[in-house]
């Protein structure tokens, strides 16, 4: 699942399943690198790629583990995806029924969609007055595209658990001089 997630990041931003030139390095430098990580694991993942719930460190060569050289044919990213070598560089084309794969991957047990947010969001500024449910909103917006039209809905994959977050789940940070 953590390379499922910039592929759905990508499709997003193109609006569609693919095709899809997608940099797992700037993903995982934005949402997953952590301060005090060491150089040889500066990555600190919030799930597996089979889905499991472990705090994990990745190394480095992100690039690489997700080449298509590196890619086993067991790694859950080809059930999700199309892999193809091109002239420019590997694609990832979403099969139709990802979000079904995605959910038999996670053994039918949803990912906590707001836990997950709070995770890949805790570095980013939200406006004042924002609540928890504001999280779950902001990885919907960012990630459902690519459920628009599948069977499958975000909300099966990415399971809403916003009230399972403390009512401080923002911290207020001062005025910038």
């Amino acid at each position: 699942m953590a390379g499922y997630l910039p592929v759905l990041d990508e499709a997003a931003r193109q609006e569609s399943l693919g095709p899809l030139h997608v940099s797992f390095t700037e993903f995982f430098d934005r949402f997953y690198l952590v301060a005090g990580s060491t150089a040889k694991a500066p990555y600190l993942l919030p799930v597996n790629d089979r889905g499991e719930v472990q705090h994990g460190y990745q190394n480095p060569n992100v690039a690489g583990s997700y080449a298509p050289s590196s890619l086993r044919p067991t790694h859950p990213l080809h059930s999700l995806c199309a892999v193809e070598p091109a002239s420019s560089g590997v694609t990832f084309t979403l099969v139709a029924n990802h979000g079904e794969i995605a959910l038999q991957l996670l053994k039918t047990q949803p990912l906590l969609g707001a836990s997950l947010a709070a995770y890949l969001y805790r570095d980013f500024a939200f406006t004042p007055g924002s609540s928890r449910q504001d999280l779950y909103q902001a990885l919907k917006a960012q990630f459902g595209f690519a459920f628009k039209d599948g069977v499958t809905p975000f909300e099966a994959v990415f399971l809403d658990n916003t009230n399972d977050l403390g009512t401080e789940i923002f911290e207020t940070l001062g005025a910038v001089s």
